[in-house]
């Protein structure tokens, strides 16, 4: 019963990287595009071979908002050494010319951390941002995908799409 949600986050990660591949970071958090590489020890525990031990994950469903039709899911990876992995995959007609797609963190209160700008390399309705980070991301549960003009500033735009990380039971 206890190896379920460890195998159910190892194949969830497993699907999702391959969306994930060469994945481009933005915004102004330290971070990188790695993708993590999971596997489960003799002790039923997921690991890492960068980050170490996965201490929680965190999933949550994206929804279309304001009218948009979208659909898509967001995960947070926390590891041992304080890195977390948080994955954007989005289902949403392709953006406009001059416009694109932002993932955002917010907590709470409404302040933002920025995951990146949404890629759709396949010229499909898939689309993703990856951010590797060491920023404290606990309070910031709540995703965020705005539609922006790329000449704007990537905190400005309309809000198309949200969800609510939550964490996995282990």
């Amino acid at each position: 019963m206890h190896l379920r949600p460890i195998v159910l986050a190892v194949l969830l990660l497993t699907v999702l990287s391959a969306c994930f591949a060469n994945t481009p970071v933005t915004g102004d958090t330290e971070s990188t595009a790695s993708t993590p590489t999971l596997t489960v020890t003799p002790n039923n525990q997921a690991k890492d071979t960068e980050h170490g031990e996965m201490m929680n994950l965190a999933i949550g469903a994206l929804t279309g908002a304001n009218g948009t039709l979208a659909n898509g899911v967001a995960t947070a990876y926390e590891f041992e050494d304080g890195s977390t992995n948080i994955g954007v995959q989005l289902n949403i007609a392709t953006a406009k010319e001059g416009t694109v797609y932002d993932a955002w963190l917010e907590d709470a209160a409404g302040k933002r951390l920025p995951i990146g700008t949404l890629e759709n390399t396949a010229g499909d309705v898939r689309h993703y941002a990856r951010l590797t980070t060491k920023a404290e991301i606990k309070t910031y549960r709540n995703v965020v995908i705005l539609l922006r003009q790329k000449n704007d500033a990537p905190d400005q735009g309309q809000v198309i799409a949200t969800g609510i990380l939550k964490d996995s039971a282990r």
